[in-house]
């Protein structure tokens, strides 16, 4: 039976570092963990394995937290929750095909139109997809108080029953 755990946990190892690899992160392998660090600001991509039952090195252990907790965004998504509740993201999904050209025409305007494409770092290209995600969420909150689908939705109905 301990070789199969131990040949699960090196697969698994296998599998941490593969993924690292694509995320252009990186892989701590100590004594009692494992440690992929996607180099995201996020606790979404980025993991702490035990693989031991006993922590044989303590300090060493304790750095591997505390990678994960200088990260500036740790826990942003619980965070983001708290001001943009689920239940919420329906409007935006009933607006799909206004927000998928809304924000196809920003980002393309943004990135093409004002040659920003290759001269930002991902960390801003995070932000501002984010932005603009925040402002489709807020405006289709909005929209949909007020209508019952989107106005492209609108279009698309009208043209189609003809």
């Amino acid at each position: 039976m301990q070789a199969g755990n131990q040949l699960a946990l090196e697969n698994f190892i296998e599998k941490i570092k593969a993924y690292s690899e694509v995320m252009g992160g990186t892989v701590t392998i100590g004594k009692s963990y494992v440690l992929a660090d996607s180099g995201f600001p996020s606790d979404t991509f980025n993991v702490l394995v035990p693989i031991s039952r006993s922590v044989e090195d303590k300090p060493e252990l304790e750095e591997a937290i505390a990678v994960l907790k200088d990260k500036k965004f740790l826990g942003f998504f619980r965070l983001l929750y708290r001001f943009f509740p689920i239940r919420d993201l329906a409007a935006v999904g009933m607006m799909g095909f206004t927000n998928y050209l809304m924000q196809s025409l920003l980002l393309a305007t943004l990135f093409y139109g004002f040659s920003l494409f290759g001269e930002v770092f991902t960390w801003q290209t995070f932000v501002i997809s984010l932005t603009v995600f925040i402002v489709q969420f807020l405006y289709s909150s909005v929209y949909m108080s007020r209508f019952r689908t989107g106005p492209l939705e609108s279009v698309w109905r009208s043209v189609y029953k003809r």
